[in-house]
C-alpha cells in the first residue's frame, strides 16, 4: 500500500479547532491501551520507562526517550474512520505518531503473549478514562507475515469487531476466536474509535499462537514418594531479630491532596488515611480534560498505583 503522509483535509479542520482551543489534538481525550494481550507499549511501561528490561523496549526508548513509555495510554489520532489516511504503512503501532516511532522497530523479540490456535481470546482493554465507543476493530497478521519487516495495512486480516462497548471495572473487555489454523508470531492490531468525536486508539498485540494443550494426555508422573517413609522435619530456625522500622513519615505539613492542584515528582500528599508520594507528575495533577480524580486520587483512584506510591498508611 502506498505510504501516505498527508493529512485529510477534514482532519485539519478537526486539528485547527483544538488548536483554536488551546488544545494538544493528540492529548486532547482520556486514553487507554490492551492489557491483556499485553500492547507493546505497555509492556515497556511496565518493564519501567527508565530502564526498561527488554532489548525491544530499551531500543524504543533509545529513538523516542522515555515519555512515549509514560504515556502508553496515548497512541491515537483524529481520524475519525479514516485511518489508513492518517496512519502511513510502517507506522501502525506508533499510530503514525512520531513520538511513539520506536514502537513500529520490526523486530522479532517483542515481548510475546502465548496463545493457542482456535482459541477465543478475552481481550482486556485497560481504559483510564471512559469514553462512548463507536467501534472497535481487531485485526492480525496474515500467514507468512515476517516480523522483521515494518508492519503494514495490506499485511493484516480482519479478525472481528464490536460497536459499543461499555466500561466496566475501568476495562472494556470483548473476545474473538482465533482461526484454527493460525500459528507462530503474530501482531494482533487493534483500532477503538470514540463515537463522541474522531478521536481513535491504536494497538499493537504481539502473540504467538501454539496447538492447543491436550489435557488427555499429561506426562509421565514421577513415582512418589513412600508415604511410609516420611521426610523428617526440618529443625525451626531461630527467628531473626526485627529489622528496626524506619523512621515514619512526618504527618505534620503534608497537604491533603487537591485534585486541582499541580504536583512535580516526589511530592507528598495525604489522602484516605495515607500518605503518598508523587511518581508520574503527568497523572497525579490535575490537566485541561476535566477532573482525573476518580482515575488518580492517591488511595481511591481507579488507577491510583499508577501515579502514587504509598508511603505510609
Amino acid at each position: 500500500m502506498r505510504k501516505r503522509k498527508g493529512m485529510a483535509p477534514s482532519a485539519m479542520v478537526g486539528v485547527a479547532a483544538l488548536i483554536g482551543a488551546g488544545l494538544s489534538p493528540i492529548n486532547a481525550g482520556a486514553h487507554g491501551t490492551m492489557e491483556y494481550p499485553i500492547s507493546r507499549a505497555y509492556q515497556c511501561y511496565q518493564e519501567g520507562p527508565e530502564s526498561p528490561t527488554s532489548a525491544a523496549c530499551q531500543a524504543a526508548k533509545s529513538v523516542g526517550g522515555t515519555q512515549p513509555l509514560y504515556d502508553w495510554n496515548a497512541i491515537s489520532q483524529l481520524a475519525g474512520g479514516n485511518d489508513q489516511a492518517f496512519i502511513p504503512d510502517g507506522e501502525l503501532c506508533g499510530g503514525g505518531q512520531e513520538k511513539y516511532s520506536g514502537f513500529n522497530l520490526a523486530r522479532t523479540d517483542w515481548a510475546k503473549t502465548s496463545l493457542e490456535k482456535g482459541q477465543r481470546v478475552d481481550f482486556t482493554f485497560l481504559g483510564t478514562a471512559p469514553h462512548a465507543t463507536k467501534r472497535w476493530a481487531y485485526f492480525i497478521t496474515k500467514d507468512g507475515y515476517d516480523p522483521s519487516k515494518p508492519l503494514a495495512w495490506s499485511d493484516l486480516e480482519p479478525l472481528c469487531e464490536y460497536g459499543h462497548v461499555p466500561l466496566q471495572n475501568g476495562r472494556y473487555t470483548m473476545s474473538c476466536d482465533l482461526p484454527d489454523n493460525k500459528s507462530g508470531n503474530h501482531v494482533i492490531y487493534n483500532v477503538w474509535e470514540r463515537s463522541d468525536s474522531t478521536e481513535t486508539f491504536y494497538t499493537c498485540m504481539d502473540v504467538s499462537i501454539g496447538d492447543p494443550t491436550d489435557p488427555t494426555d499429561p506426562t509421565d508422573p514421577t513415582d512418589p514418594t513412600d508415604p511410609t517413609d516420611p521426610v523428617d522435619p526440618v529443625d525451626p530456625v531461630d527467628p531473626v531479630d526485627p529489622v528496626d522500622p524506619v523512621d515514619p513519615v512526618d504527618p505534620v505539613g503534608i497537604p491533603a491532596f487537591d485534585s486541582t492542584a499541580a504536583y512535580a515528582l516526589g511530592d507528598l500528599v495525604s489522602n484516605a488515611g495515607g500518605i503518598y508520594r508523587c511518581k508520574v507528575p503527568g497523572w497525579c495533577s490535575a490537566n485541561f480534560s476535566g477532573d482525573t480524580s476518580w482515575a488518580y486520587a492517591p488511595g481511591t483512584g481507579v488507577y491510583w498505583s499508577l501515579a502514587w506510591e504509598l508511603v505510609e498508611d
